[in-house]
């Protein structure tokens, strides 16, 4: 049986389709092939995105990306905060993964490497599938949302690892060197 195969023009304003707003900066061509998910279909199914941090620092971090992205979907920023009970975070985090997975995985980014948000985080890994980065900076945190639409959820994590690295630089060393 031959495939059916339609090409769909989206170009850079707005779209609206199942209640959910898509904007693109360039044109995108949609293929829509029997029996295989279309780009389309794909980016119906958002890799989900959990934050977590010390204090409000994950929400706070949400808010600059939106302010650059727009509002996003399917993203959790959790914070411990003074007096919060570590193990009741441990239980919020792994809710929150278990929420967020629409079946194409979730990509959890924590603020600092060995800080409570980091291990209650790291004891999940034990009981669930997820991918995890520590060190979530803005660079970082804005390929994750804004590339959670193309790939699959491992090659995710590295570009936003990459990202996370390649946004550190010592601007006196590249500036004033020239």
């Amino acid at each position: 049986m031959a495939h059916i195969l339609k090409t769909v023009l989206i170009f850079p304003e707005r779209y609206t389709f199942a209640d959910r707003s898509f904007s693109w900066h360039d044109f995108c061509i949609i293929k829509f092939m029997k029996d295989k998910t279309s780009h389309f279909e794909r980016m119906m199914i958002l890799i989900g995105i959990l934050v977590v941090t010390h204090g409000e620092f994950g929400k706070e971090l949400l808010k600059s990306a939106e302010l650059i992205l727009g509002k996003q979907e399917k993203v959790m920023c959790l914070g411990l905060n003074e007096g919060d009970d570590v193990l009741k975070l441990k239980d919020k985090v792994r809710k929150g993964i278990i929420d967020l997975d629409e079946g194409e995985g979730v990509l959890v980014l924590t603020d600092m490497f060995g800080g409570s948000p980091f291990n209650v985080t790291s004891a999940n890994l034990k009981e669930l599938t997820f991918n995890y980065l520590t060190g979530v900076n803005l660079p970082m945190l804005i390929e994750a949302l804004s590339s959670r639409h193309s790939y699959d959820v491992n090659t995710l994590a590295e570009m936003c690892y990459k990202s996370g690295i390649e946004g550190i630089r010592n601007m006196n060393k590249e500036i004033l060197s020239k």
